[in-house]
């Protein structure tokens, strides 16, 4: 085993601590780091509520979020609708007026692609 070199040890503490030069005057150890990386920006989880938007790619922060969405919608809509099926990872519903031939027809789903529930098909 070696032998450590003490005086080499308290150089560099001695250097870390006297570099007045290499100080950053906005530098205030009290503030928060904030770390402003551009590398994954998730997108906002923001709709109207008043009359959301539920057309193929909008996301919602979860399944719950956008079956709410739904029901606003064809509440604001006049048009009923039966759920198809409804999880953690997914709702799928059609028109109540199916079986009198109405087409209309909604999927989302979470995905390990995105954050949220993204509307993958509406249609009529």
């Amino acid at each position: 085993m070696a032998a450590s070199d003490s005086s080499y040890d308290s150089d560099l503490a001695a250097s870390s601590d006297s570099c007045d030069d290499c100080s950053d005057p906005e530098f205030n150890p009290d503030e928060p780091v904030v770390v402003d990386d551009d590398e994954y920006d998730p997108p906002p989880f923001s709709y109207d509520v008043d009359n959301p938007c539920i057309d193929v790619n909008v996301v919602f922060p979860d399944v719950d979020q956008c079956k709410s969405a739904v029901t606003h919608h064809a509440i604001l809509n006049d048009h009923a609708f039966d759920i198809v099926k409804k999880d953690k990872s997914r709702f799928r519903a059609i028109c109540k007026r199916a079986n009198q031939g109405c087409k209309w027809k909604f999927f989302a789903s979470t995905s390990k692609k995105y954050i949220g529930c993204k509307v993958i098909s509406n249609f009529l």
